[in-house]
């Protein structure tokens, strides 16, 4: 079974793209991950991007933190690590509360 399969098998079933494709897609040289770094210029001419993309490195970084509560609460659940709940409760509201922020800041 591949990497994607046993994903969807799990909670995380649902970070697939946001998770592993597109993030994937800027790590190897594909037309796609070329075009997002393309920009046109007023001349008409076109030029690699020269900032950061801090858009897409929030959108990757956010995601993996997900990730890591989500694998955080597998090993909650299978060895019962005394407190770990209460303190993973915490970090996934401080998490939803920073992605209900952001959201509301690039609207």
């Amino acid at each position: 079974m591949d990497f994607v399969a046993l994903a969807k098998k799990t909670e995380l079933g649902n970070q697939i793209v946001p998770g592993y494709f597109i993030p994937l897609r800027h790590a190897h040289p594909t037309a796609a991950s070329m075009e997002s770094r393309l920009e046109e210029l007023k001349d008409g001419a076109i030029s690699f991007v020269s900032r950061a993309q801090r858009e897409d490195a929030d959108l990757a970084l956010m995601e993996a933190h997900l990730i890591i509560l989500k694998i955080l609460e597998v090993q909650e659940k299978q060895f019962g690590v005394p407190g770990l709940h209460e303190k993973l409760q915490i970090c996934m509201q401080d998490f939803l509360d920073i992605r209900r922020q952001n959201a509301a800041a690039s609207f």
